[in-house]
C-alpha cells in the first residue's frame, strides 16, 4: 500500500513538473544563468550542459548528495570552480579522503545569440591520479528556447556518465529555476535559487534542491555556495563617439600660484636660462600637492617650453602601481596650466626609474572628464621603459621626501594545508610573517622575515602525522637586495645574506625584457649552505615569459635545478582578473635521490592590504600586496604510490624582482597602456577631495 501510494505521488510530480515546465516555458525569453552542478561542472543537476562558468568568477559550494559509486551513507562533497577564460572553466572536488579535478571547454561564447545553432563542450571529470570515484568524460550540447534551456549529451564513463544524458532547465523567475534530467542511471527533480547580486557586490548566493524519481524516491540531497567575481576588467573598451554621442568638453580647472609667491627661481639652469617665477611656483606648488598625497621622491621640472615633467614613487597605493600613476595623472590635469601641452611622467621604485609615459595634455583632460575619449589617448599616449635623464629639462632645486631611510613592516599571513590526505580531511597550519623592508640606498633593501605560528589543526600537534611541518617561531630571513637597472630594458637583483633559517649564500636574477614587455627572459641563480648540517643547495634557473595584453594572460616555462636540487622544469599558466591572478601550474622534475615527480596544482594570488595605505613615514605598517595560497598533487601513473609531501619545481623567489620592481609583472608598457581605463578609476575613487587652488595670476 504504501508502495502504491508513493508510485502515484511520484507520478503525479513528475507530471506536474513536465507540465509546469512547458507552461512557464512559453513566458517572455531570459539570460541563464550558468550554475554550478552537484558535480562541480555547470549543469542542472548531475548532468553537464554546454556552458560554462562565467569568466572571470569563483565558485565554492558544498552539496551531501551521496554518489553510488562512493559505498557510504553519508557524503560531504565541497568544489571549486574558475570561469578561467570565456570558454574555459576548471575547478575542484574534495569528497571525504578524495582530491580530483574537473575541466569544461565550450564553444558557447562564439555562438550567435538567436543563430538556432546548440553550443558544444567537452569536458573531464576526475582526471590524473590512480584513486577513481567520480571519472568521467562527455560531450554535450545545449540549446535555448525562450525560458527552456535543452540539453542533451554522451557521457564516455568509466564511473559516471556512461552513455546518453539529458535534461532542461526553466527560468520561472530571475532568482528560481526548475529543474529536471536523466543522468544515465537516475531521473532528477530540482529547483534552484540564485540571489541577486548583494548589496551591490558582484556575490551572488546559490542553493539547489534535487531527489531522483526513480532510485530512493523521497530521498532529499541539497547543494548550497557563492559565485563572486575575482576582479574588476579595465581592459573594457570604451564605446565609440558614434555610440555614445558627443564628448563633454575638457574641464580646464588648475592650479594657478601667484607669481608674487616664490621667493628665489629655480637655481639649476640651462645655460644661460632661467625658469620663469611664475612656472617656478607652479612646479613648487604641485611637487608639494603630489608629496601631501602620499608620494616620495617627487621632482618637478619643464623643459622650458611646453613639456611638463614629474618625477616620483609611490609609497601608498599598494594594490598597483597604476593607482599611483592615476592618482598623479589626475592630480596634473587638476592643475595644469594653459601654457604646458604635454606632460611625462616618470615612475620610480627605491628611486630607480622604471618607466616613463609621455601624454598630450588635451587628451589627458578629455579622458579624465569623459571616458569615451579613452581611444584618443591610447593612440597618443607614449610608454616605454627607456628613461634617461633629459638634459632639456629643468628640476625645481629641491627633491621632496626622499625614501631613505624608511622602513615598511609587512604582516603577512602564512597557511600551509595538508587536504584530502589519509590522516585528515583538512589540515592546516596558520603562522603570522612580519616581513620589515628597510631602504638604504638608491635600489638597497634589508630584508628580515620571521615566522610565527598562531594555530593549527590536530594533526600538527605534538606526536602527530604533521609534527614536522611545523616549526617553532623563528628568525627565517636576514637578506640586502641591490637592485641595478644597468640598460633600459635590462634589470637585475643581487642578493646575500641567511636566505632561510640557518642557510646562508647568495640569491641573484636577471631579467629582459622586450620594448613593449610581451617578452621576458629570466635567468635566477641561488646557493646556500646550512651552517647546522652543513647541506648546500644550489639553483639556477632560466625562464621565458609571453604576455598576452588582450586576455591579461601570463605563461611562463621554467628549467633548470630548482631550490631543492631536483632538476626539471615547470609550465605557469596565469591570468589576471584586476588585482587577483588565478594560476594554473604543471612541474615535472627529478630529486636529488632519482625519483622523477610530476605535480600539477592552481594558485589564488591577490592584495591582503588597503588599496590605499597609509602615508609614507619613516615606518609604514601594511599587509601584503600579493598574498598566495595554492593546492597542487602529486600525478601519479598506475602502479606508482601517491607520495605525500614532494616538494619540488620550488623557484625560491624572495623579494623577486617580478615583485619588487614590476609590480606583480604588470610594470610593462603593453599592461599599462591596455589598461588605461584604472588610471581614470583610480584618481576617482582613491584621491582626497581636492584643496582649494592657489591664486594668482596668469604666466
Amino acid at each position: 500500500m504504501i508502495l502504491t501510494i508513493f508510485s502515484r505521488i511520484r507520478f503525479i510530480a513528475g507530471v506536474s513538473f513536465l507540465g509546469l515546465l512547458g507552461a512557464v516555458a512559453v513566458c517572455g525569453a531570459g539570460d541563464f544563468p550558468d550554475a554550478p552542478s552537484l558535480q562541480g561542472f555547470t549543469g542542472i543537476i548531475n548532468v553537464p550542459t554546454a556552458n560554462v562558468q562565467k569568466e572571470g568568477t569563483l565558485a565554492a559550494w558544498y552539496t551531501n548528495q551521496s554518489d553510488p559509486h562512493w559505498n557510504r551513507s553519508h557524503q560531504d562533497n565541497y568544489f571549486f570552480s574558475v570561469g578561467l577564460f570565456s570558454f574555459v572553466e576548471l575547478g575542484g572536488r574534495l569528497t571525504d579522503h578524495d582530491l580530483s579535478a574537473q575541466f569544461k571547454a565550450s564553444t558557447a561564447p562564439f555562438i550567435p545569440k538567436g543563430s538556432w545553432l546548440p553550443s558544444l563542450a567537452f569536458g573531464m571529470q576526475d582526471f590524473g591520479g590512480t584513486a577513481h570515484h567520480f571519472r568521467s568524460s562527455y560531450v554535450a550540447a545545449t540549446e535555448e528556447i525562450s525560458r527552456l534551456r535543452l540539453s542533451v549529451g554522451y557521457g564516455f564513463g568509466p564511473d559516471r556518465l556512461k552513455g546518453t544524458f539529458g535534461g532542461a532547465e526553466v527560468k520561472a523567475f530571475d532568482w528560481l529555476y526548475l529543474l529536471g534530467e536523466y543522468d544515465t542511471k537516475d531521473m532528477n527533480a530540482g529547483v534552484r535559487v540564485i540571489t541577486p547580486d548583494l548589496f551591490g557586490w558582484p556575490v551572488n548566493l546559490q542553493a539547489t534542491v534535487k531527489s531522483a524519481l526513480n532510485n530512493h524516491p523521497g530521498t532529499v540531497s541539497f547543494a548550497a555556495g557563492l559565485q563572486f567575481s575575482m576582479g574588476k576588467d579595465y581592459r573594457r573598451k570604451a564605446p565609440s563617439r558614434q555610440e555614445a554621442g558627443p564628448s563633454a568638453p575638457a574641464a580646464d580647472v588648475g592650479l594657478r600660484p601667484d607669481k608674487t609667491s616664490v621667493e628665489t627661481p629655480v637655481k639649476k639652469a640651462l645655460g644661460d636660462r632661467i625658469e620663469s617665477p611664475g612656472r617656478t611656483a607652479y612646479l613648487i606648488a604641485l611637487r608639494d600637492k603630489l608629496v601631501a598625497d602620499g608620494f616620495i621622491n617627487v621632482r618637478t621640472g619643464s623643459d622650458g617650453n611646453d613639456l611638463l615633467v614629474v618625477e616620483y614613487e609611490n609609497a601608498r597605493y599598494d594594490h598597483s602601481e597604476l593607482d599611483g600613476m592615476g592618482v598623479a595623472l589626475g592630480i596634473v590635469v587638476d592643475s595644469v596650466p594653459a601654457e604646458f601641452k604635454s606632460v611625462r611622467l616618470v615612475l620610480k621604485i627605491q628611486d630607480i626609474r622604471m618607466l616613463q609615459a609621455t601624454m598630450p595634455i588635451k587628451a589627458l583632460k578629455s579622458f579624465f572628464t569623459d571616458v569615451k575619449t579613452h581611444d584618443d589617448l591610447y593612440e597618443a599616449a607614449k610608454i616605454t621603459a627607456t628613461v634617461t635623464e633629459d638634459p632639456t629639462v629643468v628640476y625645481t632645486d629641491k627633491l621632496s621626501f626622499s625614501s631613505l631611510p624608511r622602513a615598511r613592516l609587512v604582516l603577512t599571513p602564512a597557511l600551509k594545508t595538508f587536504v584530502g590526505t589519509e590522516v585528515g580531511v583538512f589540515d592546516y597550519l596558520l603562522s603570522i610573517r612580519p616581513n620589515l623592508f628597510l631602504d638604504l640606498w638608491k635600489g638597497a633593501v634589508l630584508n628580515a622575515r620571521w615566522d610565527i605560528p598562531v594555530a593549527w589543526s590536530k594533526n600538527f600537534d605534538d606526536g602527530e602525522a604533521f609534527r614536522g611541518d611545523r616549526n617553532d617561531t623563528q628568525f627565517q630571513r636576514l637578506m640586502l637586495f641591490q637592485g641595478v637597472k644597468p640598460y633600459p630594458y635590462v634589470m637585475a637583483s643581487l642578493g646575500a645574506g641567511m636566505i632561510e633559517k640557518d642557510a646562508y649564500g647568495t640569491l641573484n636574477e636577471l631579467y629582459w625584457l622586450s620594448t613593449e614587455g610581451n617578452h621576458r627572459l629570466g635567468f635566477r641563480q641561488a646557493y646556500a649552505k646550512n651552517s647546522d648540517t652543513h647541506l648546500t643547495t644550489t639553483l639556477y634557473l632560466g625562464s621565458y615569459r609571453y604576455y598576452h595584453a588582450p586576455l591579461d594572460t601570463y605563461l611562463t616555462f621554467t628549467g633548470g635545478q630548482f631550490w631543492d636540487n631536483d632538476k626539471g622544469f615547470r609550465v605557469d599558466l596565469k591570468r589576471f582578473f584586476g588585482d587577483t591572478a588565478f594560476s594554473v601550474y604543471y612541474k615535472d622534475s627529478e630529486t636529488a635521490g632519482q625519483k622523477h615527480h610530476r605535480i600539477g596544482g592552481v594558485q589564488i594570488a591577490f592584495p591582503l592590504t588597503f588599496r590605499k595605505g597609509m602615508k609614507p613615514y619613516h615606518l609604514q605598517i601594511k599587509g601584503p600586496d600579493e598574498w598566495s595560497y595554492s593546492q597542487e598533487t602529486v600525478i601519479s601513473s598506475a602502479g606508482v604510490p601517491n607520495t605525500l609531501g614532494v616538494s619540488i619545481g620550488d623557484t625560491h623567489e624572495a623579494n623577486g624582482l617580478q615583485q619588487a620592481y614590476y609590480d606583480r609583472d604588470r610594470l610593462t608598457p603593453s599592461y599599462v597602456r591596455t589598461h588605461l581605463l584604472r588610471l581614470r578609476e583610480a584618481y576617482e575613487k582613491l584621491h582626497s577631495p581636492p584643496t582649494p587652488p592657489i591664486k594668482g595670476g596668469e604666466f
